[in-house]
């Protein structure tokens, strides 16, 4: 049971009571930082003071997140995993001290940009492997505590080689039969075509997918292809998103269906393919499948030199949706133009609601920018500040992937600069007010000092000894600042970017 305590209002000026009371229900605004994640919601990693950046997120069934990309710039590129606890912590049980630094024999060169967890809790990692002469899809599965399994190829590891200058490996996905599918591109006579290959549990390629298991998408001679998404839809068929590359680097958005057996369904779209273009430059970085079989593809447009979010959403037939946004399309910005905006990762809540995790230049080099829209695509006003949330973590932060949790948070991942590295960043938000009802209670000594206060306030319960979450709200009911704190001793809390006016505060406990 939780319990709000509520300590009364400043006017910048703090009124002392000589009780404490409980409220009824808690209330914490939508996209506020979940202050139990990390500090202060956020996430950072170092690793041996070195580059490196989280490419994919996956949830366990247990709540840790399993992030991949690499460790890079003291040695040679290398695969890397991180696993968190749900706070936010490194999880010591996985690897060493929660991360695990990966080579492979014959290999200088690896990166992960995809990561699925098995039924059984086994962790799978897609990317490619350069050994110098090209570069080759290589999937590696490890064990729940960090270690290889070698039941899996040899030694737990798969490298692809198709005889071409590059395959590689962007997206995957684990099929309930247990067999993995894996989607990217692969550079043949001189161009690049989309590439999707299917795998048994083993990590033998499975012939009865496509030809000789290998599905390759030529979209013509001057067109270049790539897939970064795969969904399977519950009746075993393929949905892929990707990128369409004309000869003047006019990106499109590209979006395919394949059948069970890997072959193109040519009852969606045009005979199994979809191009759309919305600005003058479009690339599509994500995809999802909401619960009635409408896609969502999603990523940015440009305009000029304006980029903007962009969504797009289809009918389960491939065709546009038009009761989503303007004619099927959305597209929305941060206030400025010549930036870049750019959704990296989407997804969507069980009340249809969508939420868009990318990057904005705004404010800095680079933050983490949200959105969340309504589902016919207009902007969900409740969310954040008119329905958007702009963090800066690092000095320059990219999103690649972000995972939504089944309470109803979202947590995103990806990079940051701290000045001397990029160093891996993630974070945590609150989607729906959190509510719960309490019992009155009563603390015979708390403090909040000093008064009037005009800079910062200090805030205290002795006879408590445990940590809450401390809200200031202002006269509007509207949250300015959460912070978690500890009780049991005195807690500075800095309210110089206040402006004048009344605030109430409150702390809930359990």
């Amino acid at each position: 049971m939780k319990k709000q305590f509520t300590f009364g209002n400043i006017y910048l000026t703090l009124f002392h009571f000589s009780f404490l009371f409980i409220s009824i229900s808690t209330l914490s605004q939508p996209g506020l930082l979940d202050q139990t994640f990390g500090t202060g919601g956020k996430v950072k990693i170092s690793i041996s003071n070195c580059n490196s950046e989280c490419r994919a997120m996956v949830l366990q069934t247990d709540g840790k997140m399993v992030l991949a990309g690499s460790n890079y710039s003291c040695s040679n590129t290398r695969m890397a995993l991180i696993r968190l606890n749900k706070n936010g912590s490194l999880d010591n049980s996985f690897g060493v001290g929660g991360n695990v630094i990966d080579t492979f024999p014959g290999i200088y060169v690896s990166q992960a940009h995809a990561v699925a967890v098995q039924s059984d809790g086994k962790i799978i990692v897609g990317g490619e492997a350069q050994d110098g002469t090209g570069s080759d899809l290589i999937l590696v599965r490890y064990n729940s505590d960090g270690t290889r399994d070698n039941t899996f190829g040899n030694s737990g590891v798969v490298i692809t080689d198709l005889g071409s200058t590059q395959e590689s490996c962007y997206s995957l996905a684990i099929q309930p039969d247990g067999k993995i599918i894996t989607g990217g591109h692969i550079i043949q006579n001189n161009k690049t075509d989309a590439l999707l290959i299917r795998y048994n549990t083993q990590g033998a390629i499975d012939s009865s997918f496509g030809t000789n298991g290998i599905s390759t998408i030529s979209l013509g001679s001057t067109l270049w292809g790539a897939i970064f998404t795969i969904k399977i839809q519950p009746n075993g068929k393929i949905v892929v998103s990707g990128r369409e590359t004309g000869a003047t680097n006019n990106y499109k958005f590209l979006l395919m269906r394949f059948n069970v057996n890997g072959f193109l369904d040519s009852s969606f779209g045009a005979n199994g393919i979809n191009i759309t273009s919305i600005g003058d430059i479009n690339d599509t970085r994500d995809m999802a499948i909401q619960n009635d079989g409408k896609i969502i593809q999603a990523g940015y447009a440009r305009f000029g030199s304006d980029g903007e979010y962009a969504l797009v959403r289809f009918n389960n037939d491939g065709t546009i949706d038009n009761s989503f946004g303007v004619s099927g399309i959305v597209t929305s910005y941060f206030g400025l133009v010549n930036q870049g905006d750019v959704i990296c990762s989407i997804k969507i809540q069980q009340d249809g609601k969508v939420i868009a995790c990318g990057e904005t230049t705004k404010t800095s080099f680079g933050d983490i920018a949200l959105v969340r829209y309504k589902p016919n695509g207009t902007i969900d006003s409740t969310f954040g500040t008119n329905g958007q949330v702009i963090t800066d973590i690092l000095n320059i932060d990219h999103v690649y992937t972000a995972a939504l949790q089944m309470d109803n948070k979202v947590v995103i991942a990806g990079s940051g600069f701290n000045g001397s590295n990029n160093i891996t960043v993630a974070a945590r938000y609150n989607l729906e007010p959190k509510a719960g009802i309490g019992k009155i209670s009563y603390a015979s000594q708390f403090y909040i000092y000093p008064s009037p206060a005009k800079s910062s306030i200090e805030i205290s319960i002795p006879e408590i000894n445990s940590e809450g979450i401390l809200y200031i709200s202002n006269a509007l009911g509207d949250i300015v600042l959460e912070n978690k704190i500890n009780l049991s001793h005195s807690n500075q809390i800095d309210i110089k970017p206040f402006q004048p006016g009344f605030y109430f505060v409150k702390v809930e406990i359990g």
